[in-house]
């Protein structure tokens, strides 16, 4: 089949990016944001970007697909990191501190 220039069509060989995984990461990383996990705003504007360009550049759709759940994945993993580093280590240091000290109780 050609065209009215005699020319094959252009057809590609890529099929199209799906947007479910784009439009799941979109969702998680905005209830991400409503539970204060600051860090998913990058997530939800790569996922509104792979919803953009799934018709058009499936593969970059995809890389920002992937790239929003892993955001998601480090944010919903960091947050209890980031708890311990930063409101714990006052009440980690007293237990700390309770137990050297019974420690060394039984050590005298």
């Amino acid at each position: 089949m050609t065209n009215e220039y005699g020319d094959d069509p252009v057809v590609s060989s890529v099929p199209g990016a799906s947007r479910g995984a784009a439009i799941g990461a979109l969702i998680a990383n905005v209830i991400g944001l409503c539970l204060c996990f600051v860090f998913t705003i990058p997530g939800i504007i790569l996922a509104t970007i792979a919803i953009a360009q799934a018709d058009n550049n499936p593969k970059g759709s995809r890389i920002c697909t992937r790239a929003a759940w892993i955001l998601f994945a480090l944010a919903i993993l960091g947050w209890p990191v980031l708890w311990f580093v930063v409101f714990a280590p006052e009440s980690t240091a007293e237990s700390l501190n309770e137990f050297f000290n019974f420690f060394n109780t039984l050590l005298s």
